[in-house]
């Protein structure tokens, strides 16, 4: 972001001042900030030899470069104004080429999603003057956190935007610092709403929202997520395509409430976060479950918690409004089956009630070798299963082995037998 640079002007070594009737001129360079992997990033400088090839800009780039027309196609030259998907090994900047400042972009945009950049400033998305068209969605970004909604185009990166038809959008940058993503969109007040985050082993993130009929105030189409990244970046969301879902406040009869969720190019195991701002009223809750069979995940979700899918082979859940869910009365833990096994063994866990507790597996000299739950976990069944390896992930010898479980509250352990 262009700044104020002190230039020496009557101090020493005296060979560093600027000399009578001469001028210091400064050459930012073009810099977008990258994570490592995917990025959406733009050309918001005028490079001083006109060169716009992604190679003179972003020799960096471990990918081509792709725009958005109806469908991603490669790109180069670049152009001021037009948000591209690029890879990068690795985090920090990238960008080459002097360059001089621009504060001002007309951007043409066509019907539906695109993807556009900013000139050398931010811009509050609330000043973008639409032409010939009317915008209908929020404007997006993306990083490490997934899609999130923009509050400003800031220099450098690419957002998405969904507009009418054809037409063009006017972008005028101000001296105001980068604006964070907004918490209320349009009347709706996301704070408001239950919040599910979809985090994966290296640390992507994707937020979706969920509530009641009366705390979402808009237009399902203002919630609409962009379409997908390339191949390999992260994407989390909704089988409607939306980050935001809402269900009634009183059920139809014979109407049953399921909200898919999707997930893309993870790195697993992938954890599931909730946070309950407005929980279901009545006798209903919601349930986390997989669309495999059901019962593989089956998790109510109360208060605050998690569930860590550790199956690669899953590549959605799915949020169900259920009335009755059965909560187990009281802690229990199931017989292991098979016993003997191998080389996996799967049991239960019943939890009444929200708690912390452990989940792990010893050896006869009562050593832990492995554990396969910990922490703070909803009231619910859990299905786990053992496979025969320690937390280094080596084979154990044949033997006896012992489950146990530990809560405050309730403490039990059984007998397991690997044979091979």
């Amino acid at each position: 972001v262009p700044g104020y640079i002190f230039a020496n002007q009557n101090g020493y070594p005296i060979e560093t001042r600027p000399l009578d009737g001469s001028c210091i001129r400064f050459y930012p360079k073009i810099a977008s900030p990258v994570n490592d992997g995917w990025n959406m990033v733009a050309v918001s400088l005028n490079p001083n030899d006109a060169n716009y090839a992604k190679a003179q800009l972003f020799p960096s780039a471990t990918s081509a470069a792709y725009r958005y027309a109806a469908g991603y196609v490669s790109m180069d030259p670049l152009e001021k104004g037009v948000g591209v998907w690029m890879k990068f090994t690795g985090d920090g900047s990238a960008g080459n080429s002097p360059s001089t400042f621009t504060h001002s972009l007309v951007v043409s945009v066509a019907d539906k999603w695109n993807m556009i950049g900013g000139p050398s400033t931010p811009v509050p998305v609330g000043s973008i003057v639409p032409n010939l068209t009317a915008v209908t969605s929020s404007y997006f970004g993306y990083g490490t956190a997934g899609y999130t909604v923009a509050g400003s185009i800031n220099p450098g990166k690419g957002f998405w935007v969904k507009v009418s038809g054809a037409g063009t959008l006017t972008l005028t940058g101000s001296a105001a610092a980068p604006k964070a993503a907004p918490t209320v969109i349009g009347e709706t007040n996301l704070a408001e709403l239950n919040r599910i985050t979809l985090t994966d082993a290296y640390g992507r993130s994707q937020t979706l929202y969920l509530g009641e009929e009366g705390l979402v105030r808009n237009e399902p189409s203002l919630f609409e997520l962009p379409p997908a990244p390339p191949e390999g970046a992260y994407d989390v969301r909704f089988t409607s395509q939306r980050m935001v879902e809402s269900y009634p406040a009183v059920d139809e009869a014979g109407r049953s409430y399921e909200y898919p969720i999707t997930i893309r190019s993870a790195a697993y195991p992938v954890a599931v976060r909730w946070e309950m701002n407005a929980p279901v009223k009545g006798s209903r809750n919601m349930v986390l479950s997989d669309v495999v069979d059901g019962k593989s995940i089956h998790q109510v979700m109360e208060g605050s918690g998690y569930y860590v899918i550790k199956n690669a082979s899953v590549k959605s859940v799915v949020v169900k409004l259920s009335e009755g869910v059965d909560v187990p009365a009281k802690y229990a833990l199931g017989r292991n089956y098979p016993n003997p096994f191998n080389p996996v063994t799967r049991f239960s866990v019943d939890l009444p009630k929200t708690t912390e507790v452990e989940v792990a597996v010893f050896d006869v000299l009562g050593r832990k070798i492995a554990s396969l739950m910990s922490g703070t976990h909803a009231a619910g069944t859990y299905n786990l299963e053992w496979n025969a390896r320690d937390a280094s992930g080596m084979v154990v010898p044949t033997g006896m082995y012992f489950l146990r479980v530990s809560s405050e509250e309730f403490n039990a352990s059984q007998k397991i037998m690997l044979m091979k």
